[in-house]
């Protein structure tokens, strides 16, 4: 009963100790990359429009960056080196957020 209760004890104070720290452990800042992948052929039903896009390129991959710390935010599209004829078919907006004020803004 004795040996019961010693791993008990040892259980619940390394329980505890996991918990205390928990807090401190949040990241405070950092950066996360998105993928977005759009099927134009489902964007664009216009007879006119399909035309203009072809099989090859009927997916359009746009990168983006999330920066972030515990102020503020930033969403922002990464730049396309590539010469993208069909880069008019999707937005690519950057969005400001301020925790402390609570605002958001799209450039």
């Amino acid at each position: 009963m004795k040996s019961l209760n010693n791993h008990l004890v040892k259980y619940i104070l390394c329980f505890s100790c996991s918990i205390s720290f928990w807090g401190f452990n949040q990241i405070q800042e950092g950066v996360i990359l998105f993928e977005r992948k759009t099927n134009l052929f489902k964007k664009y039903t216009e007879k006119s429009t399909q035309d203009y896009i072809k099989e090859e390129n009927k997916y359009k991959i746009d990168q983006f960056s999330l920066y972030f710390n515990d102020s503020s935010s930033i969403f922002i599209p990464e730049e396309s080196y590539e010469n993208n004829r069909l880069s008019w078919t999707t937005n690519n907006n950057a969005v400001i957020h301020d925790f402390n004020k609570d605002i958001s803004r799209v450039m």
